[in-house]
């Protein structure tokens, strides 16, 4: 995911004459306001947006009933409750962090408190998945799921081509392509996909002995063998494409390339869940790899696979492939950094794995502003046109990204592409307990934006 770097505003010509005047990046407005003092308060002459349709248009369509735009959003507040917002009390500071205090600014600009979430330490709010990995309990007793017994029971043993087949052939190693699936598929494309998908991991792995020129970089190989996995396909060729990553990684002379393997099994737990039945011999093999000592970062992968099935299984499969940001990585055992920004363009840094929702996203972003009640918050997507679009608590913050890496391909030129943002706001404007000075200080600040804005009818 790319993020536009905001221009920072100043004395801009604008004629002949020489006549400057101050330009807001966020509002996008003019004025003759000394930036000195604060955001700028407008002229009446905002810039003409973008009049690209909205890249929003089909995830708006997706079931959320809020449209994105915040005018007659006032509508029913008396001005005695706006007045309570908007400056009904003495303004105290926020608090972000047990160790940081932003303290009240001496100058006229308000908006001081939210432009000093740049300086606050927001590395509490990282994901350390190693640290979380190494925590998990060894599994119950599974002895009866044997990696062995799974092939003896559902790999196809018939002969091929008037030859012999061996279990312990397919549950091991092979530098050759596979001429059909590990498994008995109940339909002939199933059976096709299967063979793809093994010649993609093999790919992925360093192993592929066809053609150079048909060979796929390593995130793309990825990408191929997830899209395979999630797009509407049944447990069985879920199963067996776990199957054939197994297969790769057992009794592999490479060690480099087993390990290659191990990253990919990480990376494809946390994009889709095994089936019923199979999950417990995975989890088996996973946690027999987690014991191994015989390669200390092997070892390491398979503890954050486990990790990551864990969490799968609990959150459900993903519904996008996941991005190039998100595969590198996962690749790293490393969470994806996601700038979130508020209004006046400050952001602070959080981290989202597979399983982050935007509810999660919502409530650390909430925690690290002690904000006590965020149920009038949201997490909107806005773009560089301004439309927006607040996002569901439930839906998955990296399916999100998937979305704009999609958007970003669909466009012919880079300069077409609008540059989109996670944007902490508030979604709806009521009466807030006066005692939640964070959530009161955010509040005052959007309806300044908003009328700076245009938002609102003045």
């Amino acid at each position: 995911m790319q993020v536009q770097k905001e221009r920072k505003p100043g004395w801009k010509k604008t004629d002949k004459n020489g006549k400057r005047f101050y330009y807001n990046p966020i509002t996008k407005v003019r004025s003759m306001v000394d930036p000195t003092g604060g955001f700028a308060v407008p002229d009446g002459r905002a810039l003409k947006k973008s009049q690209r349709t909205s890249a929003f248009k089909g995830r708006v369509s997706r079931g959320s009933s809020f449209s994105g735009s915040f005018s007659g959003r006032a509508r029913g507040m008396s001005t005695e409750s706006m007045g309570s917002i908007a400056g009904g009390r003495k303004r105290q500071s926020i608090n972000l962090h047990n160790s940081v205090i932003i303290h009240e600014a001496p100058t006229e600009d308000r908006f001081a408190k939210l432009k000093a979430l740049a300086n606050v330490d927001d590395s509490h709010s990282s994901i350390d998945v190693d640290a979380m990995a190494s925590q998990l309990e060894p599994e119950e007793d599974l002895s009866q799921y044997d990696w062995e017994n799974w092939g003896t029971q559902h790999f196809n043993l018939k002969k091929l081509k008037r030859k012999p087949v061996h279990v312990d052939e397919l549950l091991r190693w092979t530098n050759m392509p596979i001429k059909r699936a590990l498994q008995t598929m109940s339909h002939p494309k199933l059976d096709k996909k299967a063979q793809n998908s093994f010649k993609y991991i093999q790919m992925f792995m360093g192993e592929f002995t066809g053609p150079a020129s048909k060979a796929l970089p390593q995130s793309e190989a990825a990408r191929a063998v997830l899209k395979i996995a999630i797009d509407d396909s049944p447990d069985e060729l879920r199963d067996e494409i776990f199957c054939q990553m197994l297969k790769q990684v057992t009794n592999n002379p490479n060690p480099t390339n087993e390990l290659k393997g191990w990253q990919l099994i990480a990376l494809a737990v946390g994009a889709f869940p095994p089936g019923v039945f199979f999950e417990p011999f995975l989890r088996r093999y996973v946690d027999e790899t987690r014991g191994n000592t015989r390669d200390a970062e092997v070892q390491k992968y398979a503890q954050y696979a486990k990790l990551r099935l864990d969490m799968s299984i609990q959150a459900g499969p993903r519904s996008k492939v996941p991005c190039d940001e998100e595969i590198a990585a996962t690749l790293n055992r490393k969470a994806v950094s996601i700038p979130v920004f508020f209004v006046n363009g400050q952001e602070v840094k959080m981290q989202a794995e597979t399983w982050t929702s935007v509810g999660d996203l919502k409530d650390a972003v909430s925690k690290l502003l002690h904000i006590n009640d965020n149920a009038i918050f949201c997490i909107s997507e806005v773009g560089e046109d301004m439309s927006e679009y607040a996002l569901p608590d439930t839906e998955r913050v990296l399916d999100v990204l998937s979305d704009w890496e999609e958007e970003y391909g669909s466009y012919k030129s880079p300069k077409d592409i609008i540059r989109n943002k996670f944007v902490f706001k508030l979604r709806l404007f009521v009466e807030i307990d006066p005692t939640d000075d964070a959530a009161v200080d955010l509040a005052y600040f959007q309806a300044v934006h908003d009328v700076t804005d245009s938002r609102y009818p003045c």
